[in-house]
Parts: structure tokens; C-alpha cells; sequence
């Protein structure tokens, strides 16, 4: 239930929690503050001269990288994912990366 896939899904999580803990109005504000953080580093991020390739790694043995909603981060802060194609895969063991070398050449 609280395993938010999206960064659209983290205020909607915080909410639900906010509620389950009997402080669903006391939540509210929080999560009104974290967004408009969001809006902030993205038009902050849209004024950099050059976007950064970013590589995220959410396991080192295997490697595995990829997860979506960190992929959303990345790219509301203006940032290049080194490996957008595995952001989509929910289970892990599709967000493998099977050869290091692939992490190294992926940031160049």
C-alpha cells in the first residue's frame, strides 16, 4: 500500500500515512511544502548550462540501477539517467546490469 512507484505517488503516500496516523490535516502542509520544492530545483536546474549524466546505483552485488522514481528525480533535476530504459521495469532482477563496464561507459 505505501510502495509509491512515482514521484507523483510520494505526496499521495505521505497523505495516506498522514491519515493512518490520525495527523491526516497536520500532513498536508508538509507535502504542499515538498512539492513546491520539487518546482523549485527543476526550474533552478532548467538555468544550468549543461545537464549531468547521473548514474544510481540501488545494489552493488548485483549491480542493479534504474528504479523509476528516482529516474523521475534525476530528470526534474535536469539530469541525464546513464540508464533510462531499466526505469521502467518494477522488479529488480529486469534493472541488472550484468557487465561493470557498462556503469563506467555509461557516464562518459
Amino acid at each position: 500500500m505505501l510502495n509509491q512507484r512515482t514521484v507523483a505517488g510520494i505526496p499521495d503516500m505521505a497523505q495516506v500515512l498522514g491519515a493512518l496516523v490520525g495527523a491526516g490535516g497536520r500532513a498536508a502542509a508538509p507535502v504542499a511544502q515538498r512539492t513546491a520544492g520539487l518546482d523549485a530545483i527543476a526550474d533552478s536546474a532548467a538555468r544550468l548550462p549543461r545537464r549531468s549524466r547521473v548514474y544510481f546505483e540501488e545494489w552493488d552485488e548485483p549491480m542493479i540501477s534504474g528504479v523509476g522514481w528516482v529516474s523521475e528525480l534525476i530528470r526534474i533535476a535536469d539530469g541525464e539517467d546513464c540508464f533510462p530504459e531499466l526505469a521502467g521495469a518494477q522488479a529488480a532482477r529486469y534493472r541488472v546490469i550484468a557487465d561493470p563496464a557498462q556503469a563506467t561507459a555509461a557516464q562518459s
